[in-house]
């Protein structure tokens, strides 16, 4: 068999084999963006957000605060979002270099630790607001 024609017959066993590819979800997940404020002011960023289902059923998704507090949830590889649901955030560390303090006492406050804070998931949201005191 020449170069080519493997070529082609290996890219279209790999194509067809992909048919219906894409994650199947055993939850309803939703687009979630926002911002997390610590009295008013954007969070330091590298604060790791995890947003746990509350019932402990499903997937805890993850999100890495960035400049001026902004995140983006993100459930799996492949899909942005969280559980819809009760969820609890857990805030914990993931900038990657030493701790802040700043950042300290907010994942005393509300890392694993402690209970951390309730939410209720319902619908997509580009502007979830999360309040830190």
């Amino acid at each position: 068999m020449k170069f080519k024609t493997l070529c082609v017959f290996l890219l279209v066993l790999l194509l067809s084999s992909c048919g219906g590819c894409g994650e199947k979800l055993p939850y309803d997940v939703v687009a979630i963006r926002g911002t997390v404020t610590v009295e008013g002011k954007p969070a330091p960023k590298g604060l790791r957000l995890q947003f746990a289902p509350a019932n402990g059923e499903g997937r805890p998704s993850e999100a890495i605060v960035g400049d001026e507090g902004r995140f983006k949830a993100i459930y799996s590889r492949s899909v942005e979002g969280v559980q819809v649901g009760k969820a609890v955030l857990i805030v914990s560390w993931g900038g990657g270099t030493s701790l802040p303090p700043e950042a300290a006492g907010i994942i005393k406050k509300y890392g694993e630790n402690a209970k951390g804070i309730p939410l209720e998931i319902t619908k997509p949201d580009k502007e979830f607001k999360i309040e830190l005191k």
